[in-house]
């Protein structure tokens, strides 16, 4: 059995483009949600597909994308991080925020955190 490397799942990117792809059935669609590239969603989607070592997707007519029993048993993990992240991210910004007058004790870091986080 070959090892796997989930490792591709675990971005950011990967994950929105993966759960956008499920919920409009189109690669387009999830691109557009992302402010990103039709053919950008594509490389993400295959660069998944290998690292989990299954097909995610059956490529139908008119480009519809139809997810897999496997994809959709993974949705709701997915869902549930990009929930988390979302929560992380509010917290980074509260705390980076200029809550109580002060500019936050780290000197600015939770804010740069905060940008570096989402892969934009």
């Amino acid at each position: 059995m070959s090892e796997l490397n989930i490792k591709p799942l675990l971005r950011y990117r990967t994950m929105a483009a993966f759960r956008l792809t499920v919920e409009t059935r189109s690669a387009t669609r999830a691109a557009e949600e992302l402010g990103i590239s039709q053919p950008a969603v594509s490389q993400l989607l295959a660069a998944l597909e290998r690292a989990v070592g299954f097909s995610l997707f059956n490529r139908g007519a008119g480009r519809r994308m139809d997810p897999t029993d496997q994809a959709r048993q993974l949705l709701s993990e997915v869902r549930e991080i990009l929930d988390a992240m979302a929560a992380l991210e509010r917290r980074v910004r509260e705390l980076a925020g200029d809550e109580g007058g002060q500019d936050g004790a780290d000197g600015g870091r939770g804010r740069r955190w905060q940008e570096s986080m989402v892969e934009r």
